[in-house]
């Protein structure tokens, strides 16, 4: 029994980790595995469980985890070479319009160990030391750069959104488009995703690049190459689609399963502003972040029956954590509850906000993930058939890729962040993952992999 059941939880994370591996489950695969949770729902006493398996794999839904996967694969098999083509044409486009971005490279902090980071490390390595003032301006509040000016000027007032026009569940796409850096309406192309993060944020190429390839072929309209930043519009579902960048355990937008997963939900925004309260005296800290993170998966362990946090999502969650610790701070001295209460409630720049200096990479944001999650560490895993599926902790995370083509087997920063990249990107067509090669963003970022 012992056997059977370790085999079979492997198989069933195996088939979430690995979709390439599910895609391509024959029948008799799947009814040996069903045959097998029958065998042990029956010595459990669970007779449901085969039932629960089917419809966990498949299903007559369509909803199921091979359904879910097996739709992802045939979507980027399906689509047109040409209109391919095109999107990638407009992210060269994009990344030409942003121009020349001098990006901090990682250097020895790709070595480190995820559990051994430090907000120092993180600090010297992307020149975010605040208690420097080498610009000599009389502005103790600002980081003293100061070349950008203030997010809200006379071309980038804040408007209100009308009724017709789309806001989702990232507040600072929602706060972009309030002020005109990407069209009011929330619908863009990746050229506006590109330039407006950019002038509104300092959002790096290679963070505009991922968003838009992981954005566009699943839930943007490749026809019209627009992409709603709420919910569908046209062909496409729109940034509030479960499920890619999307997901459980939001610290301040309910699960999907609850069915609003894009507004901000008034009950966790309040513990949000308690816990930076508490945890930061009213400033917010990596404690405060932390606290948060795992607030939101425990209410969701406790009460999600259909809980997702898969690896995948662990790691998105965690960078919006760090997104919102340094893209929304800006080049602010003090990151107070109020600049938070702007962007998350008002959905609106902080007054007299500007935009950092230093550009939001991808290997910043990894690094700020994990520094988060080793405060207080949430379990990733799924909520399958009534039981809860936990995989391997945060800082082993890379080593769960490992069996991937390429992968190692380290859990240093640029291990976990090249393996997870090839754990998807053995899985799609070689001509996208080709496309997305020819974009050199290790290049850009200095995470060669």
């Amino acid at each position: 029994m012992k056997v059977e059941v370790i085999t079979l939880l492997g198989a069933a994370a195996s088939v979430q980790a690995f979709p390439w591996m599910a895609a391509q489950m024959r029948e008799e695969e799947r009814g040996f595995l069903g045959d097998m949770f029958q065998n042990i729902g029956q010595g459990l006493g669970l007779d449901n469980l085969q039932s629960d398996f089917t419809k966990m794999l498949g299903g007559s839904n369509g909803k199921g985890i091979v359904s879910q996967f097996t739709t992802m694969a045939n979507t980027l098999n399906n689509i047109q070479p040409g209109k391919m083509n095109n999107l990638f044409s407009e992210i060269r486009n994009g990344m030409a319009e942003v121009g020349n971005v001098s990006v901090p490279q990682g250097g020895a902090i790709f070595n480190k160990d995820w559990s051994s980071l430090t907000e120092e490390d993180i600090q010297y390595t992307f020149n975010l030391d605040r208690n420097n003032n080498d610009c000599g301006c009389d502005e103790p509040e600002r980081l003293g750069y100061g070349i950008w000016g203030i997010g809200e000027d006379e071309a980038h007032p804040w408007q209100a959104p009308g009724p017709n026009d789309q806001r989702g569940p990232c507040p600072g796409l929602n706060t972009l488009a309030n002020h005109g850096y990407i069209p009011r309406d929330g619908l863009i192309n990746p050229v506006q995703l590109f330039v407006g993060t950019w002038r509104g944020l300092s959002i790096s190429p290679d963070v505009g690049a991922i968003l838009t390839v992981l954005s566009w072929p699943f839930m943007g309209d490749l026809t019209t190459m627009k992409l709603s930043i709420g919910t569908k519009v046209g062909l496409g579902d729109g940034l509030a689609h479960h499920g890619i960048l999307e997901g459980d355990a939001s610290v301040t937008r309910d699960d999907a399963w609850q069915g609003n997963q894009w507004s901000l939900s008034q009950d966790r925004w309040n513990q949000f502003k308690q816990e930076i309260i508490t945890h930061g005296n009213g400033h917010v800290t990596l404690k405060a972040l932390a606290e948060a993170r795992y607030r939101a998966w425990k209410w969701s362990y406790d009460n999600n029956p259909q809980f997702d946090f898969n690896p995948w999502r662990m790691l998105v969650a965690y960078g919006e954590s760090g997104f919102v610790y340094q893209a929304l701070r800006g080049d602010a001295r003090e990151y107070t509850v109020d600049m938070v209460e702007s962007w998350f409630v008002h959905e609106r720049f902080p007054k007299g906000w500007g935009r950092r200096t230093v550009p939001v990479s991808v290997p910043e944001l990894l690094a700020w993930a994990a520094v988060i999650e080793v405060i207080k560490p949430a379990v990733p895993g799924w909520r399958l058939f009534g039981m809860w599926i936990g995989l391997p902790n945060f800082h082993t995370l890379s080593t769960f890729f490992k069996g991937v083509p390429g992968a190692t087997g380290g859990s240093t920063l640029k291990d976990t962040g090249c393996n997870v990249a090839n754990g998807v990107l053995t899985w799609v067509p070689s001509t996208f993952s080709n496309l997305i090669g020819g974009l050199n963003l290790g290049q850009l970022n200095g995470m060669s992999c």
